[in-house]
C-alpha cells in the first residue's frame, strides 16, 4: 500500500503554502485566532514534502510561487489517491480568465480573491470543511475538453464540482464587488471629511494670515515710528554738533583773531609774551573743542573720510619740522625711518591720518624726558587687482609705528587707555595736562579706516603704537606737494575796492574790518542777508563776505539771490562759517561761492582768499622795496569781448564734458588751452586758472579738479561784470 502516513489528531489542520513570509504569518495568525492549527511552507516543493508525512484538513495556496506554482501543486495533490480528497483553496486576483480555466483544470475546490476579507476567508474555510465528503471511488479519466485562448484544456473535474467552483467564483466576485462598493463609499466619506477638514484649515489659515497681516502692519507702523524717531535723533545730533561748532568757534574767532591783530601792534616783549600766552591758550582750547566735536561726530556716525593721493615722503617728513621746537626744548632725538618699499603716492585721508600721527607723536614727546622718538613707516602685503584687460590697481597694507623711550604704560592701563577721558593712573596732571581724548579719537579714526592699532609698552622703558591700515591704494610716481605759502600781510597791497561783510554777530564783522583797516579796501557791513542784498543792489561791491547762519536770509539764500540778479551775479561771494561739518562744507564747495573762510580765521587766511578774488600787488622788504607785477583782472587784457566769447562757446562746450567724467589727460590738455588763451589775451586770471588745472591734473587731485571746474562760471561772470563796468 505504500508508506505509512502520520495523520493529525484534529480534523482542523490547515497547510498554508505562501512564499511571502509576511502574508503567510498574517494567514497563520488569523487561522490560529479561530482555533485552527496551521502549518506554513514557502513553495510547492516544500508543501509536497510536508504532505508526504502529514494529511491536513485543508490546503490554502498562493498561485504565483517560485519552482512550483499553485496550479501545479493542486494538480499534484488531486492526482494523488491519498491526498485527492484534501480541499485546495487558491488565492488569486482573478485578473485573468486563464486562472479560472487553470483552476478548473487542476481541480481546485475554491478561489479566494486578493485582497481578501478576513471574515469571508474564514466563512469559506468553514463551508468547505463542512461540505467535505468521502472522495469518489475513482477519479474521472474522461473529462470535458474546452478550447480557450487558442489552447485546448481538459477538465476532469466532475460536473457537480465544476458548478460548485463556478458558484464559488461568482460569490467571490460578488463579495469583491461589495467590498469595492464599500471601499468606494468609505473613500467618498473620507473625501467629504477631508474636504471639511481642508475647509476648516483654510479658514484657520485665513484667520492666521489676517493675524499675520495685522501683525506685519503693526510691525511696519512701529518700524516707521522708530525710523522717524531715529531720524529725528540723528537730525538732533547733527544740529547739536553744528550748533556747538558755531556757538563755540564764533567767539573763538574774535579771541584768536584780535590776539593776532594785537601781535602786529605790540613791540614790548612782556606784552608780547602775555599775548602769546593768550594765543597759546586759545589754540589749546580750540584743539580741545575740535577733539570733542570729532569724538561726537564719530560716535554719531557723521564723520566721513575724504581720500586723495598724497606724496608719502613729503607727508611723513613734515612731522619732524612740526615738532622740531618741542623736540629741541626737551633735547630729544627724532628718528624718521621710511622704508624704501613705501610707495611714492598713497591714497589716504591725509587730514585724519595727520591727526592720528600728531596725537601719537605729541603724546610721545609729552611723556618722554630723554632719549628719542621714532616714526617708522613701511608696507606689507603688496597686491595687484585686475579690473579689466586695461585697468589695474595696486594695494599695500600701510604700517606706521611710533616708538618712544618715555615713562611707559602699565599693563592694567593698556586696555583702558583708548577710552575717552582716560589717563594713566598716577600721572602728574599739572605736569602733563591733557584731557584723555587724543587716543580715543585716534583709536576710532583708525577703525574708520578699517585699520588696527596695537600698543606695546613697559613702565620706565617706553611705548610703541603700531597702526596697520589695510588695502591702501598707491601710485609708484607722484609729484611732490607744493610748499605751504609763506605770506606776510604787510607785503600785500590791495587796489581800491569795496567789500560788503554780512554777519549777524557784531564782533565777527569788527574783526574783519580791523584786520583790513590798514588797506585801501572800503568795508561796509550788514547785519543779515536781507540787508546785505539791499546794500549790494545799491552799492554793487567788488566782493562779498557772508556768514552762513543769519536771520531772515541765510548765506545760501543770499548767494542764490545774488546769482539770479544779472547786475550782481559777477560779484565773488566768500562763505564765512563756523561750521566744520562735512555736509555743510561740501554744500559750500558745490555751490557758487568763490571761497570759504572757517572761523576762527587767521589774517593770512583772509588775505589769501582776498588775493584770489581782488587785484593786488606784492612788495618784499629785502633792503629796498621790490615791486611785484600788479595782478589786475582787466586792465591789461587785450580784446576782452573776444576772450569772453571764446570762454562762452568752445571752451564752455569742452568744460561740460567734464561734468560726469574727468580724464586726467583731457583735463591737462584743457588747462594748456586755457593757459595759451590767457597769454594770447594777456589775461592773468585765465592763465593762473589754466595753471591750477594743470597742477591738479598732474597730482591726480580729482577733488581739486572738480572744485576748479565749478569755479569756471565764476571766472567768466567776473570778466563779464568788469566788462559791463568799463562800458
Amino acid at each position: 500500500m505504500g508508506k505509512k502516513v502520520k495523520t493529525s489528531d484534529k480534523l482542523t489542520d490547515i497547510l498554508i503554502v505562501e512564499d511571502s513570509a509576511t502574508q503567510a504569518a498574517q494567514i497563520k495568525y488569523l487561522l490560529e485566532s479561530y482555533h485552527y492549527k496551521a502549518e506554513v511552507t514557502q513553495n510547492g516543493q516544500q508543501a509536497l514534502v510536508w504532505l508526504s508525512k502529514h494529511k491536513p484538513s485543508l490546503v490554502i495556496s498562493d498561485i504565483v510561487m517560485p519552482e512550483m506554482n499553485g496550479f501545479e501543486l493542486c494538480e499534484k495533490i488531486k492526482s494523488n489517491e491519498r491526498m485527492e480528497d484534501i480541499p485546495v483553496i487558491l488565492l488569486t486576483s482573478l485578473s485573468d480568465p486563464d486562472e479560472v480555466i487553470e483552476g478548473l483544470s487542476c481541480g481546485a475546490d475554491s478561489f479566494i480573491t486578493k485582497p481578501y476579507n478576513k471574515e469571508y476567508l474564514i466563512s469559506n474555510i468553514e463551508k468547505i470543511l463542512a461540505e467535505k465528503t468521502t472522495p469518489e471511488s475513482k477519479r474521472e479519466t474522461v473529462g470535458i475538453e474546452i478550447n480557450y485562448g487558442g489552447k485546448k484544456r481538459l477538465i476532469r473535474t466532475g460536473q457537480h464540482k465544476v458548478v460548485k467552483l463556478l458558484l464559488n467564483i461568482y460569490q467571490g466576485a460578488i463579495h469583491q464587488n461589495n467590498e469595492l462598493i464599500q471601499t468606494r463609499d468609505e473613500l467618498r466619506l473620507l473625501n467629504e471629511r477631508l474636504e471639511e477638514l481642508v475647509e476648516e484649515r483654510t479658514k484657520e489659515i485665513k484667520k492666521d494670515e489676517e493675524k499675520i497681516l495685522a501683525f506685519n502692519a503693526e510691525l511696519e507702523h512701529r518700524i516707521q515710528e522708530r525710523t522717524v524717531q531715529l531720524d529725528a535723533a540723528n537730525k538732533a545730533k547733527s544740529e547739536f554738533l553744528a550748533n556747538m561748532s558755531h556757538e563755540i568757534r564764533t567767539p573763538m574767532n574774535a579771541v584768536l583773531g584780535y590776539a593776532e591783530l594785537l601781535g602786529f601792534m605790540l613791540e614790548d616783549k612782556t606784552q608780547r609774551d602775555y599775548l602769546e600766552s593768550i594765543k597759546s591758550s586759545g589754540r589749546s582750547l580750540l584743539i580741545l573743542i575740535n577733539d570733542i566735536l570729532d569724538l561726537s561726530k564719530i560716535e554719531a556716525g557723521k564723520l566721513e573720510l575724504q581720500f586723495e593721493y598724497v606724496n608719502s615722503q613729503s607727508f611723513f617728513s613734515e612731522f619732524e619740522r612740526i615738532f622740531s621746537l618741542r623736540l629741541s626744548e626737551k633735547g630729544l632725538k627724532f628718528i624718521l625711518e621710511i622704508s624704501s618699499g613705501t610707495p611714492a603716492g598713497i591714497y589716504i585721508d591725509d587730514a585724519r591720518l595727520r591727526q592720528i600721527i600728531l596725537n601719537l607723536i605729541g603724546n610721545a614727546i609729552k611723556f618722554t624726558e630723554k632719549g628719542s622718538i621714532k616714526l617708522k613707516v613701511y608696507s606689507e602685503n603688496p597686491q595687484i587687482i585686475n579690473y579689466s584687460g586695461e585697468k589695474t590697481e595696486e594695494f599695500i597694507d600701510l604700517i606706521i609705528d611710533v616708538t618712544d623711550t618715555g615713562i611707559g604704560i602699565s599693563k592694567e592701563m593698556q586696555e583702558e587707555i583708548f577710552n575717552p577721558f582716560v589717563q594713566v593712573l598716577g600721572q602728574d596732571i599739572k605736569k602733563y595736562g591733557g584731557t584723555g581724548l587724543g587716543l580715543a579719537i585716534t583709536h576710532r579714526l583708525v577703525h574708520l579706516m578699517n585699520g588696527t592699532i596695537e600698543l606695546q609698552s613697559q613702565l620706565n622703558k617706553g611705548s610703541s603704537f603700531k597702526i596697520k591700515i589695510p588695502e591702501v591704494s598707491y601710485l609708484r610716481d607722484i609729484e611732490k606737494r607744493t610748499e605751504e605759502i609763506q605770506l606776510d600781510p604787510a607785503e600785500i597791497v590791495f587796489k581800491e575796492a569795496v567789500i560788503l561783510i554780512a554777519d549777524d554777530v557784531e564782533h565777527n564783522r569788527s574783526y574783519l574790518r580791523d584786520a583790513l583797516k590798514n588797506t585801501s579796501l572800503k568795508i561796509v557791513e550788514a547785519e543779515d542777508g536781507q540787508q546785505a542784498l539791499s546794500m549790494a543792489e545799491r552799492l554793487v561791491p567788488d566782493l562779498i563776505i557772508t556768514d552762513i547762519r543769519m536771520p531772515i536770509l541765510d548765506g545760501f539764500d543770499l548767494l542764490d539771490k545774488l546769482k539770479s540778479n544779472d547786475a550782481l551775479k559777477h560779484i565773488p561771494v566768500i562763505a564765512y562759517s563756523a561750521s566744520v561739518m562735512k555736509a555743510q562744507k561740501d554744500r559750500i564747495r558745490e555751490s557758487e561761492f568763490a571761497g570759504l573762510l572757517i572761523k576762527p580765521v587767521q589774517v593770512t587766511e583772509l588775505y589769501l582768499e582776498l588775493m584770489n578774488n581782488l587785484p593786488y600787488k606784492s612788495t618784499k622788504a629785502s633792503g629796498s622795496e621790490q615791486s611785484v607785477p600788479e595782478i589786475n583782472f582787466t586792465k591789461e587784457i587785450t580784446d576782452l569781448p573776444g576772450l569772453i566769447h571764446s570762454l562762452d562757446t568752445n571752451f564752455n562746450d569742452t568744460l561740460k564734458t567734464f561734468e560726469t567724467r574727468q580724464p586726467i589727460g583731457e583735463i591737462k590738455a584743457f588747462g594748456n588751452q586755457l593757459l595759451k588763451l590767457g597769454k594770447d589775451h594777456n589775461a592773468v586770471i585765465i592763465t593762473e586758472y589754466g595753471k591750477d588745472l594743470i597742477s591738479a591734473a598732474d597730482s591726480f587731485n580729482i577733488e581739486a579738479i572738480l572744485n576748479l571746474i565749478r569755479k569756471y562760471p565764476v571766472k567768466v561772470e567776473l570778466l563779464k561784470g568788469t566788462k559791463s563796468i568799463q562800458a
